[in-house]
């Protein structure tokens, strides 16, 4: 009896260079019955509900627009944008190394983005070969007839992908189109529906929390009456949330420490962001959230931005501390 318990070992992670977040990022074996493809830089992602084959690389695979079947309406990325649909075509995937190989029929949507990934298998490829996938070990393993096969994800090809994807350029389809996240704009949940300000305390009119403004009657003034019992949960300065135990929340960087950090030259910055700066650290050594470090070889400018209301958030900008690492900020004020 052939043994398919899949499992993970530190002997699976041999080709991997930790620690790393990276992609996983595979070479496929597809066929469409009549001729076999190797499709390059394939990227295997859990949280897709589809599978997906771009445009580019269905051209570039040689099939006709005439090989596809119609889809029913647009598909739609994390960002609710519909992603152009071109249609559906069945292709014969195989994975593995022989003789622990595996081939499923799946049926991918095409669509029209340029991406650096000329495919996606998603959950439906997975659950089809009974797949499970490790990010750690950058590896795929799945049941075969002659026990577990696997693939491995070729962590070089991961990285220049992501870079490429991340990198500005001047195609008229990124990345974002299927990723809400866009760290250029701060991005901040917004109301289903209209609301109305209610101040929880009536002598600091400033002091205020949001409820729809459909709610009416006795629930409405339930909801008031039980947030102004409360008021003192609510934390409006970080003066009023000293006294957090680090066991609830730490702040740490993930920096390289074979990379020598880099010193930035200081910044000079205009009189009212000095004084935003002053008042923003004060709050923070009042509140015991920040204390005073000696570093004369390490520079960091401190980063102002200007908030929606006026005022100015305080951020660290990490940027240039290892330059092999993707941009960060850790904002030390709250909101």
């Amino acid at each position: 009896m052939v043994d398919n318990i899949i499992s993970f070992s530190d002997c699976d992670s041999n080709h991997v260079i930790s620690p790393h977040a990276d992609p996983i990022v595979i070479s496929a074996l597809v066929s469409d019955g009549t001729s076999d493809y190797q499709l390059k830089r394939v990227f295997i992602d859990n949280g897709s509900s589809k599978d997906l084959l771009y445009l580019d690389a269905f051209f570039r695979l040689g099939l006709k627009k005439n090989q596809l079947k119609s889809a029913e309406g647009p598909l739609y990325g994390l960002d609710n944008k519909p992603v152009p649909v071109q249609g559906t075509i069945q292709l014969e995937v195989t994975l593995g190394t022989y003789p622990k190989t595996a081939s499923r029929m799946l049926t991918f949507l095409v669509v029209e983005l340029a991406l650096v990934y000329n495919a996606i298998l998603g959950r439906p490829c997975l659950t089809a070969f009974g797949a499970v996938t490790s990010i750690p070990h950058l590896k795929i393993k799945f049941p075969t007839p002659y026990g577990v096969g696997e693939v491995l994800g070729d962590q070089v090809t991961g990285r220049t992908c992501y870079m490429a994807q991340i990198a500005p350029s001047g195609r008229t389809g990124t990345v974002g189109e299927l990723d809400h996240r866009d760290e250029t704009t701060l991005q901040q949940a917004q109301p289903g529906e209209a609301t109305d300000l209610v101040p929880l305390d009536p002598g600091e009119p400033d002091k205020c929390v949001q409820i729809g403004s459909s709610l009416t009657g006795p629930l409405r003034d339930e909801l008031i009456a039980f947030l102004r019992r409360n008021s003192d949960l609510f934390a409006w300065t970080p003066a009023d949330m000293s006294g957090i135990s680090a066991e609830v929340m730490v702040h740490k960087l993930g920096l390289d420490p074979d990379r020598k950090p880099i010193r930035e030259k200081r910044r000079n910055h205009s009189v009212e962001k000095l004084i935003a700066i002053r008042e923003e650290v004060k709050k923070l050594l009042d509140a015991g959230f920040i204390r005073e470090v000696q570093y004369p070889d390490w520079l960091l400018n401190v980063v102002l931005v200007k908030k929606s209301n006026g005022k100015w958030r305080m951020c660290v900008d990490f940027t240039d501390v290892n330059k092999a690492s993707p941009k960060a900020r850790l904002s030390l004020a709250p909101d």
